[in-house]
């Protein structure tokens, strides 16, 4: 029997945690799912707890792999999801019992493409996503990293995950972010539900275990590119190009922030359609505008002066970092 609701688990080393979340969604009002668990090639002992659970109910579903990445594990998840609609948990965290039931049937009663819930964030503050039901608003506004481009706090039918041009770049940062915004584009309805029903653990997931710190920018840079080939295949530069320029800037940053770096070639060079436009942008830090002019003017002997001028200013609170 096909189920209502496919829910996608990607899991690397979660022995501390995958119990709890496995147990939340066999706690769930709704019975009419089907569990995909991935183990991205786990070191400890998740394949086996794993292994357990499966073993005891035929809704889980475990499927264990050499590691991979959580953008790999999550469209493994997609491509073999049976659900009318999907939605992702993550490990280490977990649901309320009535997770499941109410976002499903918000999308049946309201013949939603997508429905977003609010979430607890480390067990008591709650994150309410006050935004509007319009789904180029919230791309929009993703983009402009003025709200979380989260997977699980957002149920979408399935259809529209599994379409061809739609995936996750191989990266392990933002990876979310850039299937969501995808999806979004597909979208005709999108709907709220204004109760908090999954619990977010803000820790040092166990699914970025593989980037070091020197590799956001790398996976920043895969998640616009990712999305600048989406938009332009299907027509939506015009429609998004200011944001998605913005999003390049914001990828490209730390080729000028960190002053011992000094790839200075790389800024001006990675996204020149952004760099063409970055005065047009008022939050980007003044410190890249002016480095950039300086660049460009083969004047970039200065920029280690500007940002050592920058981080002393900062120090005292009289400019902030983005």
């Amino acid at each position: 029997m096909t189920p209502i609701v496919s829910v996608i688990m990607p899991a690397y080393n979660a022995e501390a945690y995958v119990a709890k979340a496995i147990e939340s969604i066999l706690l769930q009002s709704l019975s009419d799912w089907e569990l995909i668990i991935i183990d991205d090639g786990s070191t400890d002992k998740t394949a086996s707890i794993l292994d357990g659970y499966a073993n005891k109910d035929a809704r889980i579903k475990v499927i264990h792999q050499i590691n991979h990445g959580v953008g790999f594990s999550r469209q493994l998840g997609i491509n073999k999801a049976m659900g009318k609609f999907c939605i992702h948990v993550d490990a280490d965290d977990w649901v309320e019992p009535d997770y499941l039931r109410l976002l499903v049937s918000k999308a049946e009663a309201e013949d939603a493409d997508m429905v977003w819930c609010d979430a607890y964030v480390n067990e008591s503050a709650v994150w309410s996503m006050k935004c509007k039901e319009d789904s180029a608003w919230m791309i929009r506004e993703i983009l402009n990293r003025r709200l979380w481009g989260t997977l699980w706090n957002r149920l979408f039918k399935t259809s529209i995950c599994q379409q061809k041009d739609i995936a996750f770049p191989a990266c392990t940062y933002w990876e979310d972010v850039a299937f969501v915004i995808q999806c979004l584009t597909k979208c005709n309805k999108i709907c709220h539900i204004s109760v908090p029903l999954y619990h977010y653990r803000q820790v040092e997931t166990s699914l970025l275990h593989v980037a070091a710190q020197k590799d956001i920018s790398k996976d920043y840079r895969i998640v616009a590119d990712c999305l600048d080939a989406f938009m332009s295949k299907n027509n939506l530069i015009e429609k998004f190009g200011f944001e998605l320029r913005g999003l390049k800037l914001y990828a490209i940053r730390d080729f000028i922030d960190d002053v011992r770096f000094k790839d200075y070639d790389k800024f001006v060079q990675t996204y020149p359609d952004a760099i063409e436009h970055i005065w047009e942008y008022k939050d980007y830090p003044i410190r890249l505008k002016v480095c950039s002019w300086l660049i460009q003017h083969h004047l970039r002997l200065f920029c280690p002066f500007v940002c050592k001028l920058d981080a002393l200013l900062r120090r005292f609170g009289i400019t902030k970092q983005i």
